[in-house]
């Protein structure tokens, strides 16, 4: 049994669009040069949350890479930021070639892969989704996927505001 070690988070309050955008920014060239077309919706006006800006930079990035690994054929990737109830919801969506509902409940368990001609030629390790769910987690959130086999797919990061707004629901 392989232990993944407690990730120390670095909180520290701030405007998750800047660090979505800044990713974005960063990663942009990567995802061009590889024919995708990018489209981002990030509203502007969200309220500060305590987070890690590396780690959720890396949720980001990690994500990015899946919908690139995963679109052979339609290089569309769409990233939203908004606000959703007292939750910034962060999304991800690709044209790819999506999950099947037997996968979806696998594909955040460490090492595993789906058992497609894609992954087989895509190669990777199959840690980059535990990472993404242990790190979401550790900052009080969830990770949501919506997914239909040859449409592509949906990876929701939701994550809590603090505040007063909680303790009203």
């Amino acid at each position: 049994r392989i232990e993944m070690g407690r990730k120390e988070f670095n909180f520290k309050k701030g405007k998750l669009s800047d660090i979505v955008r800044d990713t974005l920014d960063s990663y942009r060239y990567h995802l061009e040069k590889k024919g995708f077309k990018i489209q981002a919706e990030i509203a502007p006006d969200l309220p500060e949350l305590n987070f890690d800006r590396e780690a959720i930079a890396s949720v980001l990035v990690n994500l990015l890479s899946n919908a690139m690994k995963f679109s052979p054929h339609r290089k569309e990737v769409t990233v939203g930021l908004f606000k959703e109830k007292n939750c910034a919801v962060l999304r991800v969506e690709d044209k790819g070639i999506g999950i099947s509902v037997k996968e979806i409940s696998k594909i955040f368990k460490r090492f595993y892969r789906v058992k497609d001609k894609v992954s087989a030629e895509t190669g990777g390790s199959g840690l980059g989704l535990t990472l993404v769910k242990h790190t979401i987690e550790g900052h009080g959130g969830r990770v949501k996927v919506e997914s239909q086999p040859g449409e592509g797919s949906i990876f929701s990061v939701i994550l809590p505001f603090p505040g007063p707004e909680e303790e009203q629901e």
